[in-house]
């Protein structure tokens, strides 16, 4: 009987189970993640209230416009974490100047003013590569323990010139 065969074997049905235990958790880690079609991170519609610092608010908050925190997860920990949000209409008459803008361009020129990204730019595989850590590592760590111990044995045979004598 061939013990590198049978230990090969072994590790390859080891490994299979392995996957399929742990294939639950990586395919819900990695669906977590900015990237998967579907996703409300990647798809999401732009929104429709404009954000303004509140410190450059200007009408009556509750009729006017609303303080709120950012709607973007990646922007809820930046600084500031909440705005004055203004509909188009409230926001034109109390801003001129952006009158000959069209939504997209005023939503822009705010996000930047304000310091808020209208898009993740975060790592969108974050999670992905968690999963992928946690399905590939212990299998190859596995084999490559078992090339080691295996060259470790075969140093102790003796060889066949010295078998001979």
């Amino acid at each position: 009987m061939n013990i590198k065969r049978g230990l090969f074997r072994s590790w390859v049905v080891v490994s299979l189970l392995w996957l399929a235990v742990t294939s639950p958790l990586v395919v819900g880690m990695a669906s977590g993640d900015k990237w998967v079609k579907g996703s409300e991170w990647w798809e999401k519609e732009p929104l429709n209230l404009l954000p303004v610092r509140c410190e450059e608010a200007k009408g009556q908050a509750g009729s006017d416009y609303q303080i709120a925190a950012a709607f973007e997860p990646w922007n809820k920990f930046r600084e500031p974490g909440q705005a004055c949000f203004y509909t188009l209409e409230h926001f034109r008459a109390f801003w001129p100047e952006y009158e000959n803008m069209d939504k997209a361009a005023v939503s822009k020129a705010l996000y930047s003013k304000i310091g808020w990204s209208m898009v993740f730019d975060g790592d969108r595989f974050e999670n992905t590569k968690t999963a992928a850590m946690i399905a590939i590592v212990p299998p190859v760590a596995i084999y490559l323990i078992g090339l080691l111990v295996m060259w470790a044995v075969a140093g102790f045979r003796k060889s066949p010139m010295r078998a001979a004598e």
